[in-house]
């Protein structure tokens, strides 16, 4: 399973998920150049992490501490491809699952799934934007058509049709097949808010902003709800690229700052009220939960996933979008006054699962074919 490390943490986080119930069936292996695979990725998997983007171009490198190496784009991708290559070599695997970006970032993907004899898959999230669709259209669209078997849609086609609203080409659009929602399962409330200090009297508040980078605005904007007010509990988890510190917000008592929190899925899912970016898992995470949620987008450009994303699950009442700044506080105010959701929304949650039995019978027949083709004639 191979995670693009220049798209969001979000997306390693759905592929580890995907990987954990593949491995209940299959020896699995996650390849990135993500670090946060050190604690992503479940014991039941292996991971190889290679050297990530932010450390070869220098453009990148502001994201992290320091610079590690600093190459032209072609010799960034000659690097990761001649890194790429030889480990898909030696561990010869039956099925490739990419995801969301087909060949890498620029192609490096490209010689070895031409080399592979393995069944290839693409995981997409279901969600395209003006930023992202010539990924699966036009000429890209026969690119896939050559080097993948299926596409996976980890969406419920109640809420997205890839098909229809990116106008696929007939031939592509036959190869998807979709599993639902990539989520976690629902965590057990009492333990975690008591893990927090939170009672189920107290009224918490979860504030999150994925990678961080571009939510410094909506961070400070939750930092100020919870001076205000100070009867409730909030948790704010500023995201590991984010250029704010802690220490220099100036948080009250009541709210706990932090950059990152591996336990924030299940915080997620506690929480009485969420605000977050929008991005896929934090909204999967949220929904799984009991949690009024609202959604400030931090994307900028043609990246609308976020929003986009917000309003068509919008029709579920636990979610409102708010772009502007000066709505936040209004936003809050009403998901204050309102009741907790006492019915789940009717989604399809189970996308990891589908995921692996897709997988199963798509490889049991594979090998079945094979070894049919290999019994000697009697």
């Amino acid at each position: 399973m191979y995670a693009h490390d220049a798209t969001g943490l979000g997306h390693l986080r759905r592929v580890c998920r995907v990987a954990d119930e593949l491995s209940r069936q299959f020896t699995v292996l996650v390849l990135t150049g993500m670090p946060e695979v050190a604690w992503l990725a479940p014991s039941s998997v292996e991971y190889v992490k290679i050297p990530s983007w932010d450390s070869l171009r220098a453009w990148r490198s502001k994201y992290r501490s320091k610079e590690w190496l600093s190459l032209s784009r072609d010799d960034a991708l000659a690097f990761r491809r001649d890194l790429i290559t030889p480990i898909c070599r030696a561990f010869k695997p039956d099925a490739v699952v990419v995801d969301y970006v087909p060949f890498g970032n620029g192609g490096e993907l490209e010689p070895i799934l031409r080399e592979l004899s393995a069944k290839k898959y693409l995981l997409h999230r279901g969600l395209v934007d003006p930023s992202d669709a010539h990924m699966l259209i036009g000429e890209a669209a026969n690119y896939l058509l050559e080097a993948y078997d299926r596409v996976i849609v980890a969406a419920d086609p109640a809420v997205v049709d890839v098909a229809q609203e990116t106008g696929l080409s007939r031939a592509l659009a036959d190869r998807l097949h979709y599993v639902g929602y990539v989520a976690p399962d629902a965590p057990d409330r009492a333990t975690i808010r008591k893990h927090h200090g939170v009672t189920n009297s107290d009224t918490w508040i979860v504030c999150s902003a994925g990678g961080g980078l571009g939510a410094e605005d909506t961070m400070r904007l939750c930092v100020e709800l919870a001076t205000n007010r100070p009867e409730l509990i909030f948790d704010v988890t500023l995201g590991p690229l984010s250029k704010l510190n802690p220490s220099s917000l100036n948080a009250p008592q009541n709210c706990r700052v932090q950059s990152v929190r591996r336990d924030l899925p299940e915080m997620h899912g506690s929480a009485d009220v969420a605000i977050i970016n929008g991005g896929y898992n934090s909204l999967m995470e949220c929904l799984v939960g009991n949690a009024r949620i609202i959604v400030r987008p931090n994307q900028t450009g043609k990246n609308t996933e976020q929003i986009t994303h917000a309003l068509k699950l919008g029709k579920f009442e636990r979610i409102v979008a708010v772009e502007a700044a000066e709505r936040l506080e209004t936003a809050f105010d009403a998901a204050l006054q309102k009741e907790p959701a006492s019915v789940k929304p009717p989604l399809k949650f189970y996308g990891a699962v589908a995921t692996a039995q897709f997988l199963s019978a798509e490889l049991n027949s594979c090998f079945s074919r094979l070894a049919s083709s290999a019994a000697p004639d009697t």
